[in-house]
């Protein structure tokens, strides 16, 4: 991620464990602001904060690549992210049977582009299902979305089947008002936003692999290898001294099921570590460098091995958690769990986080939240999605005049907000 912010450090509101079982200091960072940032149907996002200061989300109506039907919107701050504007289309596909996914995949080039990587999908119906089936995945063909990938040699997505998405390079030049559209011609999965390098290389991970440009995206060379034959998602960030660092999710191929894994190279992508876990459970993972050199990591379904779990654990008001690690990724501490918009609410955090940095040394995060209340045949799929944020400040940081507290009631189902939301 491109931009100066200043080192975060020192304590929070709430004790914690950390990775290793061990007793943690307090925490670094607190939630000092929340937002709603989509209030509608809104699904997978992806943040920047664009050359004019902007915070551009995109978001899709569908978080499966099913069913048929959805559009591309984005939302703009200009603000630092307490009020954010009406959602506004920005790609009506031609064809009603395609989805979108967008999973994280924008970036802020050297250059001044405002890049983002979108997945566009066409899953078919199965034949001979009665017009009363109300399920998605039993009225649609699923059985390609799966590629067997055991050995290392096949990483997801080099398999090619009908159900593959197609991956399309947006494009602004104007700080997210308008966008220029342009295949890629690669048919393969992917998540995680793309990085620029210090020796100027665009990085664009895939599942498991990762494909690099030398002209911003314009054109891309072969697949590189991660070495793992994992088939889930990946971010990738390069550490202060130069390395590349990546964060995996695994589904039990080399542990329990949703703990990450990492490997690093320190020769730019030639060469990659062994693959070994990091202790922390969870999903979508985001990644930021700080100019101290601390990683910062946002973890979605933090600590749950599915994501029913969600609908069961009323214990939990946040399934979204903020990590750091001050060793360039080999050990994590486990910091500040990210927060809703109001105390009882049934929307709660959950997927997906999205970290950007702000001039004053804060962080920006947008995440996917769900609805616990939210029944019907499309939960999961666009019923109860919706978007929020957190203004994430360093905990040593003199408090706002009316600081939140951390939401404790039992949930309730929450109304909607205004045409343009306002902080809490």
């Amino acid at each position: 991620m491109k931009g100066s912010i200043a080192p975060l450090v020192a304590g929070l509101w709430l004790a914690t464990v950390s990775v290793s079982g061990t007793r943690a200091p307090a925490h670094e960072y607190r939630v000092a602001r929340t937002v709603v940032v989509a209030d509608e149907v809104a699904c997978m996002p992806a943040m920047s904060r664009a050359p004019n200061g902007d915070l551009v989300v995109l978001y899709s109506m569908q978080w499966e690549p099913f069913p048929w039907g959805d559009l591309l919107k984005t939302v703009v701050s200009k603000d630092g992210g307490a009020t954010w504007s009406r959602p506004r289309v920005i790609w009506r596909p031609d064809d009603p049977r395609v989805t979108f996914q967008v999973g994280n995949a924008m970036q802020v080039l050297s250059n001044g582009d405002l890049i983002a990587i979108v997945k566009c999908w066409v899953v078919p119906k199965r034949e001979g299902v009665t017009p009363a089936e109300t399920r998605p995945a039993q009225i649609y063909d699923t059985r390609e979305l799966q590629v067997n990938t055991t050995h290392p040699d096949t990483p997801y997505g080099l398999k090619e089947s009908r159900t593959r998405p197609e991956l399309w390079l947006l494009r602004s030049r104007d700080s997210g008002r308008s966008w220029i559209r342009k295949p890629l011609n690669i048919r393969h999965s992917r998540f995680g936003r793309p990085i620029e390098t210090a020796d100027g290389r665009l990085l664009m991970p895939m599942f498991g692999w990762y494909l690099q440009s030398r002209d911003f995206g314009q054109t891309w060379g072969d697949p590189q290898w991660f070495g793992t034959p994992f088939d889930k998602e990946v971010n990738l960030v390069q550490t202060l001294k130069g390395a590349l660092f990546t964060v995996m999710r695994q589904n039990g191929e080399l542990g329990s099921r949703r703990v990450f894994g990492t490997t690093r190279s320190n020769d730019g992508g030639a060469t990659w570590s062994k693959w070994r876990l990091l202790g922390v459970r969870g999903k979508m993972p985001d990644l930021l460098v700080l100019p101290s050199g601390r990683i910062l990591m946002a973890v979605g379904f933090e600590g749950v091995t599915d994501g029913s779990e969600f609908y069961r654990r009323g214990d939990r008001n946040s399934f979204a958690t903020l990590f750091y690690s001050d060793n360039a990724g080999r050990t994590w501490q486990r910091d500040t769990p990210l927060a809703p918009v109001q105390a009882g609410t049934s929307v709660l955090p959950a997927d997906n986080p999205c970290m950007v940095p702000l001039k004053d040394g804060n962080i920006f995060v947008v995440v996917q939240a769900h609805d616990r209340r939210a029944r019907g045949p499309l939960v999961g799929y666009s019923t109860g999605l919706s978007l929020i944020g957190n203004l994430i400040e360093p905990a040593n940081r003199a408090p706002q005049r009316n600081p939140q507290p951390p939401p404790t009631s039992p949930p309730e189902p929450a109304a909607n907000g205004p045409a343009r939301h306002a902080a809490r």
